[in-house]
């Protein structure tokens, strides 16, 4: 009675030469597990030569691409300033817009960023406009209306960021732009759409 529960010594070794046969000698291939810990290794190093002799990626290696150049403008103290003064100057800019909405002015010359909106069908009515909604704020969406007698199409996309130098004109949903082209008369400042670095005036 003393013996019950206990395991006989023949059974613990059945059981231990078991547990190794489990652990190493289950194998479809017949290695030993040194054997299958070398080739691990040697796979793991074929790995790692293979990671290492792989050509590094085009845009590490583009130095000319745009994306690269911006990076390298944007760290230098210069460009950061710049954009810095461009960032105020836009705040203003749409303040001024705000302002003269309130105000209800008109003819008053802007340059400011804003968002696509909509691109809407161009006003052929006399001369022919291409015309889109513009917003500048989250209160504010502005009328483009941009003369292509004068100056060139706008290749603008909805949900893209532009910037435009215009004549604000007072409306009561938010106001127009125009004179966003430069004056045959030579008269006055121009104004102009910049899409991507472009401007079309």
């Amino acid at each position: 009675m003393k013996n019950k529960g206990k395991m006989s010594w023949p059974v613990l070794i059945v059981l231990a030469l078991v547990g190794l046969w489990l652990k190493f000698g289950n194998s479809d291939d017949g290695a030993t597990p040194t054997d299958q810990k070398t080739t691990n290794r040697d796979s793991q190093a074929e790995f790692g030569r293979e990671k290492r002799s792989a050509p590094p990626t085009k845009r590490s290696t583009d130095r000319g691409s745009p994306a690269n150049k911006s990076t390298s403008k944007s760290s230098s103290p210069k460009s950061s300033s710049k954009v810095n003064r461009d960032l105020r100057a836009n705040r203003a800019a749409v303040a001024k817009l705000k302002e003269l909405f309130d105000q209800r002015q008109s003819n008053v010359v802007v340059e400011v960023w804003g968002e696509v909106v909509k691109n809407l069908r161009d006003d052929k009515v006399g001369s022919r406009h291409q015309k889109f909604l513009f917003k500048v704020s989250k209160r504010q969406t502005l009328l483009v209306a941009h003369n292509i007698d004068l100056a060139p199409r706008a290749p603008v996309k909805e949900g893209q960021l532009v910037k435009i130098r215009g004549e604000y004109e007072y409306k009561s949903k938010g106001g127009v732009l125009h004179w966003t082209h430069h004056d045959p008369g030579g008269r006055r400042p121009g104004g102009w759409i910049e899409v991507d670095g472009k401007r079309y005036e």
